[in-house]
């Protein structure tokens, strides 16, 4: 137990070194911190070793060069943790391996051209791939200039011949411009690995992020099938592209018959055609128009319409909740409906008693509350999902169960409904009887006596906890992968540009 111990508080001092203790919410930024971290610590250790090979073969100067790069790339783990910025601290990383490589070419030899002299240089590859992949784009083909003008002023001094310095044994000159583009190639082929791994995560992240939008949307296709309120659902070219059971059971038309054709006629408000199709048309007109018929409307641009349907069921009374489909630029895209039949038994629109239909209540949780702000109805389907039984609840307050953030909404709209006024959409938080929360959509309506007076309202739930779990998982998510995908395909296929370029120079 204590070696795991051990293990565990390694692990987790490793993983607050390599990302400083952040954690930002791009995975790109942690991705350089980690990165510009572990290259640092790299550079802190072999330095030093790198730097006793060159005491020991007579290049005391750069012994003492590489002793300095060690202290330089401390210094950098140090800045880095405190100010969280990895494209300066990167860019200066960069800066001092590069004038590292241009000392040791100089004082070795590389600069002459003789012989394996040239081998050497394979590390502005790296350095470059080392620049983009630390710092980006940007600075990586700022970097790419300066290496180009750096070779530019060494073949001027190859051809002016000028003298170079060779600290290193004639001896010791082929075996270490060997080594030193061995190492090179090594390192080139880490950082295709690199590159290559994080294109593929990348792509896992893009897979992870559509699997969750299309389980979200059949799960949303299924909540809108097995929804007990009849629903439909109207593209921007008016054709139903859904229409779910109980529109089926309430029309006793199929849905093969209504996809992809226009509104059913018995959901027709006048002659000119059904609610959705004049929305579609005029969104601002409609509800001019039908103002004094709306119940209900929110910011987001759903509202609820208190209209007459003629040609159903011979004259039918109904709430049509109707909510606009947008696409991301804000244009409607679509509509969405739904229709709860209120009857036609009582004179008068503004003033019938607006019950929930049986068959809603039976499979609906629905209760009510009255004036006196307790709860006087809680049907067995508020048993089921919530867990209380209707002998603990009635009588008691609504808000011992509401989460305390949405309390103040649920209690405005409880007292407004008590005032004659009806809701649609209302999104709260519950707890149930086991703790566990529960996030319901509820429709709040007055429920009136015969002589038209307000003596309650029923709050209609519908439980929409496990799409709102989708929703927070999609959110985690929700990074623009796609750029971050191309960006990474982009890298990769420099790279494998530069090594076929390289390649073929040395052919």
């Amino acid at each position: 137990m204590n070696i795991t111990n051990l293990q565990n508080r390694l692990d987790r001092g490793l993983q607050n070194f390599l990302t400083c203790g952040s954690h930002p919410a791009d995975p790109e930024t942690l991705r350089k911190i980690r990165f510009l971290n572990a290259f640092c610590l790299a550079c802190v250790v072999v330095a030093p070793l790198a730097g006793l090979f060159y005491f020991f073969a007579g290049a005391a100067l750069i012994t003492h060069l590489l002793m300095a790069v060690a202290l330089l790339n401390i210094w950098i783990l140090i800045f880095l943790r405190v100010t969280k910025n990895p494209r300066i601290m990167g860019n200066f990383g960069v800066f001092v391996v590069w004038a590292a490589l241009v000392f040791i070419r100089w004082n070795t030899g590389a600069m002459a051209g003789e012989s394996l002299g040239f081998l050497p240089w394979v590390w502005n590859a790296v350095l470059i791939l080392l620049a983009v992949y630390m710092t980006g784009y940007l600075w990586g083909s700022i970097w790419a200039c300066l290496v180009f003008v750096e070779s530019g002023l060494a073949v001027y001094f190859l051809q002016a011949g000028r003298e170079v310095p060779g600290m290193l044994p004639a001896a010791v000159a082929p075996a270490h411009s060997l080594g030193a583009y061995l190492l090179g190639l090594l390192v080139t082929l880490m950082l295709a690995f690199l590159y290559e791994r994080d294109r593929q995560e990348a792509y896992e992240r893009e897979e992870l992020k559509n699997d969750s939008m299309r389980e979200l949307r059949r799960f949303a296709e299924d909540l809108l099938e097995r929804s007990p309120v009849p629903t439909f659902v109207v593209d921007r070219n008016h054709r139903v592209i859904q229409w779910n059971r109980a529109c089926r059971e309430i029309t006793g038309v199929p849905a093969e018959e209504i996809l992809g054709k226009s509104v059913w006629d018995g959901f027709f408000v006048d002659d000119e055609g059904s609610l959705v199709d004049k929305y579609l048309e005029d969104p601002e007109g409609v509800l001019e128009s039908y103002s004094s018929a709306i119940v209900s409307k929110s910011d987001s641009g759903s509202f609820a319409m208190e209209v007459l349907l003629p040609k159903f069921k011979g004259g039918t009374v109904a709430i049509l909740n109707t909510a606009p489909i947008r696409d991301d630029e804000g244009g409607i895209r679509g509509v969405i409906q739904t229709i709860q039949d209120v009857g036609d038994h009582t004179v008068g629109m503004q003033h019938h008693d607006r019950r929930i239909p049986a068959a809603i209540q039976e499979s609906l949780p629905v209760f009510e509350v009255d004036k006196k702000g307790k709860i006087s109805a809680w049907n067995p389907a508020c048993e089921r999902l919530f867990g209380y039984p209707a002998s603990r609840m009635t009588g008691g307050s609504p808000l011992q169960f509401i989460s305390k953030p949405y309390r103040p909404g649920f209690r405005e709209t409880v007292v407004k409904a008590l005032q004659g006024d009806s809701f649609s959409g209302q999104e709260w938080k519950c707890y149930a009887a086991n703790g566990d929360p529960i996030y319901v959509v509820a429709d709040v309506y007055p429920v009136r006596t015969s002589s038209g007076q307000v003596r309650a309202c029923a709050v209609v739930n519908m439980n929409v906890t496990h799409l709102k779990m989708r929703v927070k998982k999609l959110e985690r998510y929700a990074v623009d992968c796609k750029e971050k995908l191309g960006r990474l395909t982009e890298e990769y296929d420099l790279l494998q540009r530069n090594i076929a370029s390289f390649i073929r120079k040395k052919e």
